[in-house]
This record gives C-alpha cells, sequence and structure tokens, in this order.
C-alpha cells in the first residue's frame, strides 16, 4: 500500500534529500565553526561569562547572516520534501483508497479516553 514513485518523482525525491543532507552536513559545520570563532567569543567578551543554555545561544546565532541563510534553506527543504512526496501520493490516490478499502481483517484497534 505504499505509493510507487515514477521516474521523474523519485528523481524530485532524491534531489531533495542529497539537499537536505548536504544542508544537514556541510553547512551545520560550517555554522559550528561561526559559533565557536565569533559568536561565543563576541558573547563572552560582552557578557563576561559563556551561554548559560541553547535559548541564548540561538539568540545570538539568529543574528547571523550564515544562520539565517541556513533557516531559510531548512525549511524551503521541508516544503519540497512534501511536494515532491504529494505528487506521488495524489497521482495514485484512488488506487490507495480502494486498497485501503480491500482489506479484510483491520491491523488492530484504538480506544481513546474520552477525558
Amino acid at each position: 500500500m505504499i505509493p510507487q514513485a515514477n521516474h521523474d518523482e523519485l528523481a524530485r525525491q532524491n534531489f531533495v534529500k542529497s539537499f537536505r543532507n548536504y544542508l544537514f552536513g556541510k553547512m551545520r559545520n560550517d555554522l559550528k565553526l561561526v559559533y565557536q570563532e565569533t559568536v561565543k567569543p563576541q558573547f563572552e567578551k560582552e557578557n563576561q561569562r559563556p551561554p548559560k543554555d541553547r535559548y541564548e545561544i540561538r539568540r545570538e546565532m539568529q543574528q547571523q547572516p550564515s544562520y539565517k541563510w541556513y533557516s531559510s534553506c531548512k525549511r524551503i527543504t521541508q516544503e519540497m520534501m512534501w511536494e515532491s512526496v504529494i505528487t506521488t501520493v495524489e497521482r495514485q490516490l484512488p488506487k490507495l483508497v480502494e486498497c485501503a478499502k480491500d482489506r479484510e481483517k483491520p491491523l488492530g484497534t484504538l480506544t481513546l479516553n474520552p477525558n
């Protein structure tokens, strides 16, 4: 019951996957250097102490152009990922719906507490 991507859909999905891997690899490592070489020393100079938690670090990193670029790319690739997958699902939706209806026996049950 898993949708099967055609050639073009698979190519699109593989591109997005590779782009995300690049972002989470190379660019993330570059951001680590920005933090270690620029943000942390500047913070310590201004505050006479290291950042106390990730919230302080994030607040400082959000001022960096490279972090803004990384965050934008991260958001865009998330949207690209969903767009690349939805094409495959929508193309096969009638078949997937029928396949789901054809199941003779449910795989399990779920009972929720109304409270």
